[in-house]
C-alpha cells in the first residue's frame, strides 16, 4: 500500500451514521409518498419487488443520487486531477445494475440492491490495437494535463442497498440504507496497453440503523460513514494510521475524516 502525506489535514472527523439504533417511535412512520408528509415525492413510477426495509414493502425501481454541487479542489502532492463534473449532476441507479462492491448477505427481500449503469461510448480499437482509449467507464477520472486519457466517467461507480438485518436474540429487524461510491484515477492511455490506476477511492454513506422501516418512495438523506483508498496517512486525531484516497477534482476522503466529500447526500425515486 502506498504511503502519502495528504494535504490540508483540517478535515471533519468520522460521522455517527450507522452507530446507535434509532427506536421505531422516532423513525419515519408516515406512508411512503403520501402528499403533505415531509420529503414526499408523490411518486407515480414503477415499483420494485417487495423490500423488508421499506414501509409497506414498497420501493421504486430506480433512484436518483444527488451528491450536491461538489467543487474542484486545489492540486495535491499527487498532481492536479479533473473530471469533477461527475460529482455535480444527479444520476440514476437501477435495480438491474448491482455492481457488487458492498458486501451483503441474506435474502433478496432483506437486501434490495441498486447500482449505476455501465457507461457506453467509444469506438472499437483498430486491428492490432488491444485498447480503446476512447471508451467511457463509470468512475474513471484523469489528470488536468494534456495527454491521451480515457474520458471522464459520467458518474461514480455506485452501489445502493436497502438492508435488513435481525438482532441475534430477539430476531427483531433492523433497517438501514447504505451507498458506496467508487473511483479510479488513470494516467496516460495507450492503444497498446491499459495504464495502471494511480488513485483508488471508495466513499461510504449510510442512514441511521433503525427499527422502523424507511419511506422508500420519499427522499432519504444519507450521511458520510467512512472511506478507503490506496494511500495511508497518520491519523491526526489519534494513534495509528488511516486509509485515504484521491477522487475526481482532487476531492479526497479518509477512513476517519470526511475530507472534501459532503457530510450529507440524498436519494429519491428517479422520476421525481
Amino acid at each position: 500500500m502506498l504511503i502519502g502525506c495528504g494535504c490540508q489535514c483540517a478535515e471533519d472527523s468520522v460521522s455517527s451514521a450507522g452507530g446507535s439504533v434509532v427506536p421505531a417511535s422516532q423513525s419515519s412512520i408516515f406512508f411512503p409518498s403520501q402528499s403533505g408528509f415531509p420529503n414526499s415525492t408523490e411518486y407515480s413510477g414503477d415499483y420494485g419487488q417487495e423490500c423488508l426495509a421499506c414501509i409497506g414493502g414498497v420501493r421504486a425501481t430506480e433512484y436518483k443520487v444527488n451528491l450536491g454541487n461538489m467543487q474542484q479542489q486545489q492540486p495535491t502532492v499527487f498532481g492536479d486531477w479533473g473530471c469533477v463534473e461527475m460529482l455535480q449532476q444527479p444520476y440514476r441507479v437501477g435495480s438491474e445494475n448491482w455492481n457488487g462492491s458492498l458486501p451483503i448477505t441474506g435474502s433478496n427481500q432483506a437486501n434490495c440492491t441498486y447500482g449505476s449503469s455501465p457507461a457506453s461510448g467509444g469506438n472499437p480499437p483498430a486491428i492490432g490495437d488491444p485498447v480503446d482509449c476512447t471508451k467511457v467507464y463509470q468512475g474513471f477520472f484523469h489528470p488536468n494535463t494534456p495527454g491521451t486519457f480515457f474520458p471522464c466517467g459520467p458518474w461514480p461507480i455506485t452501489d445502493l442497498v436497502f438492508k435488513t438485518t435481525f438482532e441475534p436474540i430477539t430476531l427483531q429487524p433492523l433497517h438501514q440504507v447504505l451507498l458506496r461510491l467508487t473511483f479510479y484515477g488513470y494516467g496516460t492511455c495507450s492503444p497498446t496497453f491499459i495504464p495502471p490506476f494511480v488513485h483508488f477511492l471508495t466513499v461510504d454513506y449510510a442512514s441511521p440503523l433503525q427499527y422502523g422501516r424507511y419511506p422508500c418512495l420519499n427522499e432519504i438523506p444519507l450521511y458520510w460513514l467512512t472511506a478507503f483508498g490506496n494511500y495511508e496517512r497518520q491519523n491526526p486525531d489519534g494513534p495509528g494510521w488511516e486509509s485515504y484516497g484521491i477522487g475526481p477534482g482532487n476531492n479526497r476522503s479518509y477512513q476517519f475524516h470526511r475530507g472534501t466529500f459532503p457530510e450529507q447526500i440524498t436519494i429519491r425515486p428517479w422520476s421525481t
